[in-house]
């Protein structure tokens, strides 16, 4: 038996233009993600907004053209240190030029993470003589990819088991250790190429213990020594929209981008930029194909939503991580879809309608042409994908001529329904396309 629809919710307006006005008023609970200013404007040569994938192991050039293809503008990848200084002040870089060199041709930047301890010298967790020389090598590749627009993270996920240091886990002695090593790297990057682009964190998870390491890496100056910008990787929640706000429908207190950035304002640095350099989705039990595929396209709008510019999706290919995979599955085409849709468009707002279940928001072109994408999530906290219950909603289309091209999570032309001049769509789980300017 098929579920009931709720009632159809009509939304009153006499015209497009005052689409903005009478339609588009902010949920109280997506006040931070409306509200908040952009962060500063980022260099030419520094961090454009868009779509990323992490890799692991080998990728070929196939592998590249594909990620291009998807509108992905940045790949992720492993720097090992292990790797790159075999000798100690022989550095082997090679591998990572025909890389550079391969995505560069793609029209892909590099985002490479300097990671971890080399056999050849003391932890540079918890030694001077392990810090000095890792921000040694750091500072070697930063001078040697000079120009190339490299991306470069320092560590991943220093605040969980990928730090070996004497404290436990989103302690604050691993977030002392982190910052020292961070003081270190940074100065000596910068020293090497003063111009390259460093983010600082990589923090695992935007929980309650996330902050507690956070907290004391903010207070130690995380943020005021150099680095360009914060990167996160908000793991853990069972859908995206959790992320936002405490007051978002299944949200915890003291979790998310909100609480994020209160911490960063407690120590002066409220509108520093934030990116998301991992985060994905694994096939499960409670997840299949066609889910992952809608969670991690929603993932890339609550980041949108929050002026997170980047968003890297866990995982391209690896054998490791195959539960994440993208790469030749619905979720691929899904983002694809997404980023055509969304080429040249800005985020501009939520719109406001009965239920905040319903997410509807709004994008906009240097034209002034505006799309709309449109979904709804379950409302218990912890339900499935397929516990979303669809709704009816009714958008006005003032007293324009023709329809709105209205199009799927993958990429296929729904018919619009249109009566009397408003547009009947049925909201699911899958977030679906308008564009308001299609004739």
């Amino acid at each position: 038996m098929p579920r009931t629809i709720r009632p159809i919710r009509i939304i009153h307006t006499a015209s497009l233009r005052a689409l903005a006005a009478s339609l588009l008023v902010f949920f109280p609970a997506a006040a931070f993600a409306a509200r908040a200013p952009r962060p500063h404007t980022v260099p030419p040569d520094g961090l454009p907004a868009g779509l990323g994938f992490n890799v692991h192991g080998a990728a070929s050039r196939q592998d590249w053209r594909a990620m291009a293809a998807a509108g992905a503008k940045f790949a992720r990848l492993d720097f090992t240190w292990a790797q790159t200084e075999p000798k100690k002040g022989v550095y082997h870089f090679r591998p990572f030029d025909h890389a550079v060199s391969a995505m560069e041709a793609c029209g892909l930047r590099p985002l490479f993470i300097l990671d971890y301890g080399n056999p050849l010298f003391p932890p540079p967790e918890t030694t001077r003589a392990g810090r000095n020389a890792y921000a040694r090598w750091a500072a070697a590749a930063a001078a040697h990819f000079k120009g190339r627009h490299v991306v470069w993270e320092i560590w991943n996920e220093p605040n969980v088991g990928f730090w070996k240091g004497k404290g436990g886990l989103n302690s604050p002695r691993f977030a002392d250790e982190y910052v020292a090593l961070l003081k270190s790297t940074v100065h000596a990057m910068r020293s090497a190429n003063p111009h390259c682009y460093i983010l600082g964190g990589a923090v695992s998870c935007l929980w309650r213990g996330s902050f507690r390491w956070l907290n004391e890496a903010l207070k130690e100056g995380m943020l005021r020594d150099g680095i360009n910008a914060l990167s996160v990787h908000p793991y853990g929640f069972g859908r995206p929209e959790m992320q936002i706000s405490a007051r978002q429908p299944g949200a915890h207190p003291g979790q998310g981008y909100s609480t994020l950035r209160k911490l960063m304002a407690k120590y002066g640095s409220p509108h520093f930029p934030v990116v998301a350099t991992e985060v994905g989705y694994p096939i499960s039990g409670r997840v299949t194909l066609r889910e992952q595929a809608e969670l991690c396209v929603r993932q890339y709008l609550v980041d949108e939503m929050c002026h997170v510019p980047l968003t890297i999706i866990y995982n391209w290919n690896a054998r490791q991580a195959s539960k994440f995979a993208i790469h030749g599955r619905p979720v691929y085409h899904a983002l694809k879809t997404m980023m055509a849709q969304l080429r040249g468009f800005r985020y501009l707002r939520r719109l406001r309608v009965k239920d905040q279940l319903d997410y509807i928001i709004e994008f906009q072109n240097v034209a002034g042409d505006r799309r709309i994408v449109v979904w709804t999530v379950p409302k218990a906290a912890g339900a499935p994908q397929n516990r979303a219950v669809p709704n009816l909603i009714s958008i006005p289309l003032g007293s324009r001529r023709g329809g709105p091209r209205v199009l799927s999570l993958m990429g296929v032309n729904i018919p619009p329904a249109i009566t009397r001049g408003h547009l009947r769509l049925k909201l699911t789980a899958a977030p679906q396309y308008i564009d308001l300017a299609a004739r």
